[in-house]
């Protein structure tokens, strides 16, 4: 398996997705080596049957580098967390890793041989593409976003896309993990229908459910938005939707917690809404404390311009929170117990908030269907599902 960060180095869906997936699969019995960039401090894996393997490289691996930056807790701590889209020598530095990562796996392989490579999203493409003709062996690829989700659509880098054409096109099986990921894979990238599979995120409920609201003032209403502050994830349109909220209840509270590049930009937006001394900033939360936020929030609100799943959503639902999602984000395809509004109407988003927060029997069915609805999400579903795609990739697998 192929990735680019793994906890306690993560930066959001990705990092969650490669450790909660391998670590099942590894329960399973699968024998599985996750290759990953080398980072300062060591990975510990959470399995026998898993082993993390940190790939050396010519350029130093900077787990600030995005988009998916591999940020530990006491890098955050330290201030020293920079989160830009594609920051400076990312492109040299994804490069390096796949080239050492492909002779890395080479080496590996004629020790132990591998059944198939799992590779996640673009950024281990070029690795995967050529152990894919090397080996070869079946090539699944997962993709978790594409360059027009990420980009939302404007000033797409042609490169990224062109890799994420050739990698979906060329791979034996891809998992979208969700049907709107699906349809964006054939319409933009000519993805072979039949190859291209569904399978939804996961969480880990028991982890979210009876977690302490301890982030609660007495007698406020918080509403969250929880994620990485960039365009694709909307925050600018959550303090639309909260300046909106605010002129009908002044008394609430809204924190933005999470790090990107529109921090000073949304910081700016609020100061300009006259709603700053409302909102709180609360930058990098650990893993650990997520669980007590979401608890301690009456709503959590994803805007997101184009969100491939969602996670998060799941995450806040498992505490019982209600969710109010943008209509552009794939996990809502799953859902009967969330509201939903267009991203860019903060009009409709201040109605529901208002609404989740006003009136406790229509709070009360979202909390109950929430956590029943959010149970469903196993992850032990996702890797039951994911090895039948394997099995499909191993008896289908396409000449390099």
């Amino acid at each position: 398996m192929l990735g680019w960060e793994f906890p306690p180095f993560i930066s959001g869906g990705l990092g969650v997705h490669c450790f909660e997936l391998s670590r099942t699969l590894a329960s399973f019995g699968a024998q599985i080596d996750f290759f990953m960039p080398k980072t300062a401090q060591p990975v510990s894996s959470p399995s026998s049957n898993l082993k993390i393997i940190q790939v050396p490289q010519a350029i130093g691996y900077s787990t600030a580098f995005g988009p998916y930056n591999a940020v530990s807790t006491k890098e955050h701590a330290k201030g020293n967390a920079l989160d830009h889209v594609y920051g400076p020598g990312f492109f040299d530095a994804v490069y390096a890793y796949n080239q050492a990562c492909f002779q890395c796996v080479l080496q590996e392989h004629s020790r132990t041989p591998y059944d198939l490579i799992h590779a996640h999203d673009w950024i281990t493409s070029l690795a995967a593409l050529k152990l894919k003709h090397a080996l070869p062996l079946p090539l699944i690829g997962t993709i978790h976003s594409t360059e027009f989700d990420r980009s939302a659509g404007l000033n797409v880098n042609p490169w990224v896309s062109g890799l994420e054409a050739s990698f979906v096109q060329k791979s034996d099986a891809i998992i979208a993990v969700s049907r709107m990921a699906r349809q964006k894979l054939l319409r933009h990238y000519a993805a072979p229908a039949e190859r291209v599979f569904v399978v939804y995120n996961g969480v880990d409920a028991t982890r979210f459910s009876n977690a302490p609201p301890s982030f609660k003032r007495k007698g406020e209403k918080l509403v969250l938005f929880h994620g990485r502050l960039s365009i694709q994830k909307g925050p600018d349109f959550f303090l639309k939707a909260a300046k909106r909220v605010l002129e009908r209840m002044p008394d609430v509270r809204f924190v933005v917690s999470g790090t990107g590049d529109m921090l000073q930009q949304l910081v700016q937006e609020a100061a300009g809404l006259g709603i700053l001394d409302r909102v709180t900033f609360a930058g990098y939360v650990p893993e650990e404390y997520l669980p007590a936020l979401y608890a301690s929030a009456d709503a959590y609100v994803l805007p997101s311009v184009s969100e491939p799943f969602g996670i998060t959503a799941l995450e806040a639902m498992a505490t019982g929170t209600p969710a109010i999602i943008s209509h552009s984000t794939g996990v809502r395809e799953a859902l009967n117990h969330a509201l939903s509004a267009d991203f860019w109407d903060a009009d409709e988003f201040a109605n529901k908030i208002l609404a989740v927060l006003s009136y406790p029997a229509l709070n009360g069915v979202l909390k109950e269907g929430a956590k029943r609805e959010a149970a469903l999400f196993s992850w032990k579903n996702t890797a039951a599902q994911t090895l039948s795609v394997y099995d499909f990739a191993i008896k289908n697998k396409r000449p390099s």
